[in-house]
């Protein structure tokens, strides 16, 4: 049967304090699971790290970085009779990060067709003022809060193919508007499964353009190594032999 109601898998409380950790710009992977009836339909994980807007002292806005880390709740649907997954993220204790997941499947059999596929759909982000992550908050901010969003306009945004993952090392920045962008990095997800494993498949792995000349990069320049030793190796050689002819005729 479908899932309507909203699962939470828990996770372990962060301190009391929303901010008594200070932000960074290169927080360490998260990994987010989200089962159904034991059976997990959402694996997401990578380093997220936002850049959101506030108001300042001074009149203007300004912007703050802050790591998606202390962890408070996932919860999530995994309505597949809808074409729909969605994760949500608690974190910091007041700011919550949304993603919904889409497929181009007609029916909740993913993966009958070879051509199906999922993609991100839409993120967003509630997040709330606060002046250890934004030192310069215009007097009376404290507390208040605000929301940005992306909706993508196609089935491209971090496409994979039914039966496989999408997984991009490399940044991927993701315009939220008026200054606020969310950058993706080391990422690696599946959605619509009914899977008892908690890994990643193996195969049908598709990659984000930035990876894939990244990977071709390498061999090819470790090919171009090589062959330039066996240049220097064949060229110390023939010197080498043409010394010792030398001292043959001399003799």
């Amino acid at each position: 049967e479908p899932t309507t109601e909203p699962i939470t898998t828990p996770t372990t409380p962060s301190t009391p304090n929303p901010t008594s950790e200070p932000p960074t710009n290169d927080e360490p992977p998260q990994d987010f699971k989200l089962n159904d009836e034991g059976k997990m339909c959402v694996h997401l994980m990578g380093q997220f790290l936002f850049t959101v807007s506030y108001p300042a002292k001074d009149g203007t806005n300004k912007t703050a970085e802050v790591g998606l880390h202390s962890l408070n709740d996932v919860m999530g649907s995994c309505n597949s009779s809808e074409q729909t997954n969605m994760l949500m993220v608690r974190f910091l204790n007041d700011w919550n990060m949304g993603i919904t997941f889409k497929t181009s499947a007609s029916s909740m059999m993913l993966g009958a067709d070879d051509d199906d596929t999922f993609y991100w759909s839409d993120v967003n982000l509630n997040y709330t003022y606060h002046k250890e992550l934004m030192p310069d908050l215009k007097d009376g901010s404290e507390g208040m809060t605000n929301m940005i969003s992306k909706s993508f306009e196609d089935d491209t945004q971090f496409k994979a193919s039914a039966q496989g993952s999408y997984k991009c090392n490399a940044d991927s920045d993701i315009d939220m508007g008026s200054g606020n962008k969310l950058t993706v990095k080391n990422m690696q997800y599946l959605a619509f499964q009914s899977s008892n494993s908690t890994d990643f498949p193996s195969d049908d792995l598709s990659e984000c353009s930035a990876d894939s000349k990244t990977n071709s990069v390498v061999p090819i320049a470790v090919g171009a190594a090589l062959a330039g030793l066996v240049v220097i190796v064949l060229i110390a050689y023939l010197i080498g032999r043409r010394r010792n002819r030398k001292g043959y005729e001399n003799m």
